[in-house]
């Protein structure tokens, strides 16, 4: 089952209407009616907001069906074709060309490197823990860990592949409770500016005082391509007649790493642009 279809079951299920459950969650009716029909993907911020206005946790949207007949969950838009698929059709196609010999070369040299280091998928939640324990001195769990991909554009034209991981830790103190949530995004080239600007702008918008957004990159132009970004979205809005740059913002950050090690080297804050802080 769908993002989508999941969203319309438990709507109807609930007896809301379109009109009912997008004003509970914060968004328009046109925007929920293209997620329900899988027309488009929605940001982490507006299926969390979908979620509670339904009474459910974000993860149950996502949960795939046991159901054999039931659609894979991937959007008709901007998602051409699942990239480990895509991958695992060129890992295939090499491995048909080997001889036997070549073949069984090729398994031992493949379980070789998933014991090397910088190879294995590296422990981000764990990095990111420590990172936020050494600068803030505030212990986070991890909540949730989700990756997906998606197909964006270059200025080009050409399709820019996307491997996303979006990493949620939280915090508990009392009887408040915080969430931070890391974006990390590994490209396979540099995306068009306005694809970013939309990226960017979903969690520019969430008014949720609690919550912390970053945006985690390893490749330095898309780094200073998603501040420039930032950067365009919060002038064009502090140009706007009776604008507020402060209010109604969310906290965004965003991190350059290796991709290697993990090891942080960049950090900028949009929080410089109202509070002067260098970071």
């Amino acid at each position: 089952m769908t993002f989508g279809e999941k969203v319309k079951q438990l709507r109807v299920t609930q007896n809301m209407t379109q009109d009912a459950l997008a004003d509970a969650a914060g968004i328009t009716k046109a925007s929920l009616s293209n997620y329900e029909r899988n027309k488009r993907c929605p940001q982490y911020p507006a299926a969390e907001a979908i979620a509670n206005a339904l009474g459910v946790p974000v993860s149950e949207l996502y949960e795939k069906s046991t159901d054999k007949n039931s659609s894979e969950d991937i959007p008709t838009v901007r998602r051409v074709e699942n990239v480990h698929a895509r991958r695992l059709k060129k890992l295939t196609a090499a491995f048909d060309r080997l001889s036997d010999e070549g073949q069984l070369e090729l398994i031992k040299r493949a379980e070789e490197l998933a014991y090397v280091p910088i190879y294995r998928i590296p422990p981000l939640p764990e990095a990111l823990q420590r990172y936020i324990y050494s600068q803030y001195h505030q212990t986070y769990e991890v909540s949730d860990d989700m990756e997906s991909q998606e197909i964006y554009e270059s200025d080009e034209g050409q399709d820019i592949d996307a491997d996303i991981r979006h990493i949620i830790l939280k915090r508990e103190k009392g009887e408040c409770q915080s969430k931070w949530h890391f974006i990390y995004y590994q490209f396979s080239g540099r995306p068009d500016d306005s694809a970013v600007k939309e990226i960017v702008s979903q969690y520019e918008s969430y008014d949720n005082k609690q919550d912390r957004y970053s945006f985690v990159l390893d490749n330095e132009e898309c780094y200073d391509q998603f501040i420039n970004c930032h950067e365009d979205i919060r002038s064009q809005d502090d140009l706007a007649p009776g604008s507020n740059l402060v209010s109604g913002k969310a906290e965004i950050t965003f991190f350059l790493i290796s991709r290697d090690t993990w090891e942080i080297k960049d950090m900028d804050t949009s929080n410089r642009y109202s509070s002067g802080l260098d970071i």
